[in-house]
């Protein structure tokens, strides 16, 4: 058997390279690259109390590439830099200086907490972490880690002040007592009201009731001299008969002007339509001009909706057909197959409303779009005499009318009343 020499030679096996990572001195992981290849990065390691940045080789600080091409064995080591950790207080209304601590890491010194500040207040201490009791000095030692919380605790620096009661047109039998500054009044004893239908509403520190003057259990005493306090009252005006409750409006005795304002909900009834408010003896009562006065209650007046249509009214040129209908005194004229726009045709022709032959001023009645509504007002209506009326609607191609009944206003009924009938021409 023949051997030739190049027979015997063996391929040469690449050299591979060692990149160690290191971690506080010891090995954390080893990667065998080729010359030349880049090493992948290890998984970041951990440390407590500690965050970590990047590796860095031996002779350098600075952040290893890891799309450097490895060219012989090498060493890297992780670089970490300590956690920073928060200090969190709750001053309950207090202050703290310039300049406290609110960070730390374990590698800080021993940290003392500042004392913090509050008006008309005396400290008491910290709780919060690490403590279980009140503590004014509170030092946080070298080498602790964590997010603190600490919460100030304070005393009212207070003193007795005497308070004076003056009920006014009420009684009481405590002429005065005794609170300390700077803290709240509390529960106040309440007098009794000198008027029938009159109720307590609260105790003032000032004479003229201005709301800043107005105390509440949780009002501070924010004076250290004798002062007194002033009682003020109100009294209900209620409306009833409705279906639907109505909140009563407050009136102070104190009062110059003891108007009230006119409810906004206008009082509901099936089958029946809201007319006014009435007074005790059914009258209606007179938002703007009368004053409320302690027992007040004022009852839902209403009248029975009742309407007529009749389809023969009046025939316009194109065979159109017009409805006129009226509700207690709102008369409607309702449009009928010709479209004919009506509040337009009625305003072209210079709004004309007759009654007894009488042309109307705009400013006794009013009109509405849709249909052409027409209501004629209540101090209009109550300058006519008892009886029957003609109305008459004008425009430019035709009228409309009607007659229409005037009848004594009766006191309030919510069954009794009903609103005439029209005639209809």
């Amino acid at each position: 058997n023949v051997i030739f020499a190049d027979q015997t030679k063996t391929a040469a096996i690449p050299k591979r390279l060692a990149v160690t990572f290191m971690v506080n001195g010891s090995v954390y992981a080893k990667a065998l690259v080729d010359k030349g290849a880049n090493v992948e990065k290890p998984q970041d390691p951990g440390k407590l109390c500690y965050d970590f940045k990047y590796w860095y080789e031996t002779d350098s600080t600075d952040p290893f590439d890891f799309n450097t091409e490895i060219t012989g064995n090498l060493t890297l080591n992780a670089k970490f830099d300590p956690t920073e950790y928060t200090i969190s207080y709750e001053l309950n209304g207090g202050t703290l200086p310039e300049g406290y601590p609110s960070k730390y890491t374990i590698e800080s010194g021993e940290i003392t907490l500042v004392e913090p500040a509050r008006e008309h207040s005396i400290f008491l201490g910290w709780t919060g972490t690490d403590l279980e009791l009140v503590t004014k000095d509170v030092i946080i030692p070298a080498g602790s880690f964590g997010n603190r919380t600490y919460y100030a605790n304070f005393k009212v620096d207070s003193k007795d002040v005497k308070v004076n009661l003056n009920p006014k047109d009420g009684q009481l039998d405590v002429q005065s007592i005794t609170k300390g500054s700077w803290l709240p009044y509390g529960d106040l004893p309440e007098p009794i009201p000198n008027g029938e239908n009159v109720v307590f509403d609260a105790w003032y520190t000032s004479e003229d009731f201005s709301d800043q003057s107005r105390i509440n259990k949780d009002t501070v005493v924010s004076t250290e001299a004798e002062h007194t306090i002033y009682a003020r009252y109100k009294f209900p005006v209620y409306f009833d008969g409705s279906d639907q409750p109505v909140d009563p409006a407050y009136v102070y005795t104190d009062q110059a002007d003891k108007r009230i304002s006119k409810p906004e909900y206008k009082p509901e009834k099936e089958g029946y339509a809201f007319d006014y408010w009435a007074k005790a003896n059914g009258e209606e009562f007179d938002f703007t001009t009368e004053e409320a006065t302690p027992g007040l209650h004022l009852m839902a007046s209403y009248y029975r909706y009742v309407s007529t249509i009749n389809d023969n009214v009046w025939v316009l040129e194109d065979s159109g057909m017009l409805h006129f209908r009226f509700v207690r005194y709102q008369f409607m004229i309702s449009e009928g197959p010709s479209n004919k726009n009506l509040p337009e045709d009625f305003v072209k022709n210079g709004k004309r409303i007759y009654v007894d032959g009488v042309l109307l001023s705009e400013g006794q009645y009013n009109f509405g779009e849709g249909s052409l509504y027409v209501d004629l007002k209540d101090f209009y209506l109550n300058k006519l005499s008892v009886g029957r009326h003609d109305l008459r609607i004008e425009f430019t191609d035709g009228s409309v009318s009607t007659t229409f009944l005037v009848r004594e206003r009766s006191k309030p009924s919510t069954d009794s009343y009903v609103a005439p009938k029209t005639g209809l021409n």
